[in-house]
């Protein structure tokens, strides 16, 4: 499982030295055994779940969507679309039920 982490390390520091302002969010069993080398080499954050990461994402593009308005968060209201992005549940597996006919 973590054979692959000298190689992701490597790709994160080269899209990190090709755009230094880009954000990079990890998850995966992987990177949670060892998140010190993921972080070290260049991710914001690691997260534990895909719960964990649609959240993060969510907040990072809140906070984004905010900076570029120039106004301070608590000035506005947040928008329909900002809203429901922070309340939409995470999608979950398709069950084997049938679709009642």
């Amino acid at each position: 499982m973590t054979e692959c982490m000298p190689a992701a390390a490597e790709l994160i520091r080269g899209l990190k030295k090709d755009s230094p302002r880009l954000t990079i969010i990890g998850g995966g069993r992987a990177a949670l055994a060892e998140p010190s080398e993921l972080v070290q080499a260049g991710c914001a954050q690691i997260c534990g779940s895909r719960s964990d990461a649609r959240r993060a994402i969510r907040r990072y593009v809140l906070r984004r969507i905010r900076s570029r308005t120039g106004l301070p968060d608590s000035s506005r209201p947040m928008t329909v679309k900002e809203n429901a992005a922070m309340k939409e549940p995470d999608p979950t597996p398709a069950t084997s039920a049938t679709p009642a006919a």
